[in-house]
């Protein structure tokens, strides 16, 4: 089976099954690398929710912020992004960010 046949086949980048099969990818490389454990994401999106509830919503920046700060206590030198926030996001499909409006003067 050839490569562009297989990608066709399984819906798989033909560039992507290039790459696995010429060694440039490790056979047991995965994903992003995760920045939080699952029970500090879970936290943090309680926190998120909570936080809206009672009428402080926070922020995608507050969000980045936060999760920069539990990075740099646990000792990890990375940056978090928003490509973290969009993959924390898919991860969290509840937490919904709106702009707050403002209160009607009657």
């Amino acid at each position: 089976l050839s490569i562009r046949k297989a990608a066709r086949q399984f819906g798989i980048p033909r560039s992507t099954l290039h790459d696995h099969v010429s060694g440039k990818v490790n056979p047991g490389a995965t994903g992003h690398c995760r920045y939080l454990s699952d029970r500090e994401e879970e936290e943090l999106a309680l926190f998120l929710k909570k936080s809206a509830e009672i009428g402080y919503p926070r922020t995608r920046k507050d969000a980045i912020l936060l999760a920069q700060a539990i990075v740099e206590v646990k000792g990890l030198d990375v940056q978090v992004t928003e490509g973290w926030w969009e993959r924390f996001r898919g991860r969290h499909p509840s937490l919904i960010l709106r702009k707050g409006e403002p209160l009607s003067q009657r």
